[in-house]
């Protein structure tokens, strides 16, 4: 009867061991669900960030490029008449402009509607 007793407080101190590592188990368990969570939110945080950055470097790529040919697109040929020839990607018109308003780059129908829209 004695060694049963015995038997039975070893069981129960073997049970309570096995229940307080249960227990440590589990909080670590749910903190490193925690911290899982919190690093899944900062990656996906860090990759919407580069995917910004990404596009904001390839539209200034496509600006430094698209620019300077809709620049050239938009070219103001002088001859030496005084007349000017504007070519607006393919159609070509032709008006007399002051020396001034050679080196604007406006053309005259757009100079004219400024200047009388300030009258």
């Amino acid at each position: 009867m004695n060694g049963s007793i015995n038997e039975l407080l070893a069981s129960q101190d073997d049970l309570q061991v096995l229940e307080d590592k249960t227990d440590a188990l589990a909080s670590q368990a749910q903190r490193f669900q925690r911290n899982a969570h919190s690093l899944q939110r900062n990656q996906w945080w860090k990759n919407c960030k580069l995917k910004v950055a990404m596009c904001g470097a390839l539209l200034a790529i496509i600006t430094m490029v698209a620019l300077p040919l809709a620049l050239q697109a938009t070219h103001i040929a002088a001859d030496g008449s005084g007349t000017t020839t504007i070519v607006l990607g393919g159609t070509t018109s032709s008006s007399s402009r002051s020396k001034n308003e050679l080196g604007t780059g406006i053309p005259t129908g757009v100079a004219r509607l400024a200047t009388e829209g300030t009258a």
